[in-house]
Order: C-alpha cells, then sequence, then structure tokens
C-alpha cells in the first residue's frame, strides 16, 4: 500500500489525510498503477491473506485450537462470511515468469518438482515457518507432482492454500466454534477462465483465478469486464451474478 501512496502522490502525515487524498485519485490511476506496481514485481508475493489484530473486532490470532475466551467475543457475536477463489495462487505462479524471463522461466510450459521446491517452497516456509527445513521437505513431498502441468497446478494450489485458504478456513473455524447464537457463511468460486487483469493465462491453467469474484459482485461497465477478464457472460453467469449481489447485499443489510 505504501507503493501506491507514493506513486498516486498522497504521502501525508496523519492516516485521515492520506484517506482524503486517495479518494481525489481517480479509479483509473489505482488500476493503472496497481498493474503497474504488479509487472514489476514490487511487492512481497507470500504473505498470507487473513483478519489482522485491529484490538477491536479482533484481539488475537485466529486460531481455533485455542481457547477464544472473550477477546473474540464481537466477532463471534456477528455474522461472518468470507472465502475465495480455486485458482487464487496463479497470479504468484505467473508472477514469477514475469520476475524471472532472463532465466528462462516459460511458465506456459508448467513447471519441475525442482523449482517447485526450490523456488516456491521456500519463500512459504521463509516467510511463516523461519525456513524450518523438515516444512520445506513436507510441503515438497505434498504438492511434488512428475507431469510439468500438474507440477503447475499444484503450485497454485500451495500459493492459494498458503495466501487466501488457510487464513479464511482459520477465521471461519474460530467463528463457527461452539457457536450457536450466530451465522458462519463460506463461499469458494470455481467459474474457469482464461484470462485476468490483462494477463493471458497458461494452458494448463484450470479455475477461478484471484479476483474473478469482483466480476460477480459488482456492475463494471464493457470495457472493464473485457479488461478483468475478457468473457461474455452467459445467462448462467447473468444469474450467477444477480444470485451473488443479492447475497452480498442481504448479508450486508441483514446479517443473512
Amino acid at each position: 500500500m505504501d507503493d501506491i501512496i507514493h506513486e498516486v502522490k498522497c504521502e501525508k502525515a496523519d492516516t485521515a489525510s492520506i484517506v482524503e487524498c486517495l479518494r481525489a485519485v481517480p479509479r483509473v490511476n489505482f488500476s493503472n498503477i496497481t498493474m503497474k506496481l504488479f509487472h514489476s514485481g514490487f511487492t512481497d508475493l507470500y504473505i498470507g491473506v487473513a483478519p489482522k489484530i485491529d484490538n477491536d473486532l479482533i484481539k488475537k490470532p485466529l486460531d481455533f485450537n485455542t481457547d477464544l475466551g472473550s477477546s473474540l467475543e464481537f466477532f463471534r457475536s456477528l455474522d461472518y462470511m468470507t472465502g475465495y477463489t480455486n485458482g487464487e495462487g496463479v497470479s504468484i505462479v505467473t508472477m514469477e515468469e514475469v520476475m524471472d524471463l532472463q532465466q528462462g522461466f516459460n511458465i506456459s510450459e508448467g513447471i519441475s518438482s525442482d523449482a517447485l521446491c526450490s523456488r516456491f517452497v521456500p519463500r512459504i516456509a521463509k516467510r511463516s515457518f523461519d525456513s524450518i527445513p523438515e516444512v520445506s521437505e513436507a510441503l515438497c513431498i505434498a504438492y511434488r507432482a512428475d507431469d510439468r502441468f500438474q507440477q503447475a497446478k499444484n503450485a497454485v494450489e500451495l500459493c492459494g492454500h498458503f495466501m487466501f485458504a488457510h487464513g479464511a478456513v482459520q477465521s471461519l473455524l474460530a467463528h463457527s466454534k461452539q457457536n450457536q447464537a450466530t451465522n458462519t457463511y463460506q463461499y469458494i468460486l470455481t467459474r474457469p477462465v482464461t484470462y485476468i487483469l490483462g494477463t493471458q493465462l497458461p494452458k494448463w491453467f484450470e479455475g477461478a483465478p484471484h479476483g474473478l469474484d469482483l466480476s460477480y459482485l459488482f456492475d463494471f461497465k464493457d470495457k472493464d469486464m473485457e479488461f478483468l477478464i475478457n468473457l461474455t457472460f452467459t445467462d448462467a453467469d447473468k444469474n450467477m451474478k444477480q444470485t451473488m449481489m443479492k447475497y452480498w447485499t442481504n448479508f450486508a443489510k441483514t446479517e443473512c
């Protein structure tokens, strides 16, 4: 986020001023800057996404194996919904190619098991497990495949599981554990597409990439849809879109 704030020249002395400045930035500027930064490899690609401690709604890590006590009482008193797509990790796998073209990394041909164990696994193990060798070995074994296309699919799963699914599932379990008072909702989007955010996805990829759910939740203009997914919605897609928009707005209005 600091990179984006810098690019749009909203570096201010306090948070309120930053937010006020960001609100005045045209939407297209955000889109262009985000893609510029994304394709330049500006970000740490291996940060797990999950609800964060804010000492109000969430006061401790969402670990369902521990005694939740009163620290999550407010969080668990509300209905909660979260989810992800079944191909979240594809943007991370394809980014490896963008960042290492000079090394001949051609993602369209899949990846080798050596690439999985030497590139993807160590970064995940370093960020979350202090590079414990046993963790790296276990991940390498669990997600290894002999076929290059299948290995690429497994790498997508690994990155998606780590970055999105793990945090979502942990928060869902923390919310629902022995909780009869409120409702817990999970969604998984599986609609397959071949193009997302200006990028043609590899032929071996099967599933819904990161961000595809936005296409069903917002009424984008045609040019926005073309940029997002390059897909003409079928009648089934249009029905799905209406259903999802109804789910989300009903949840925001009535928590059910």
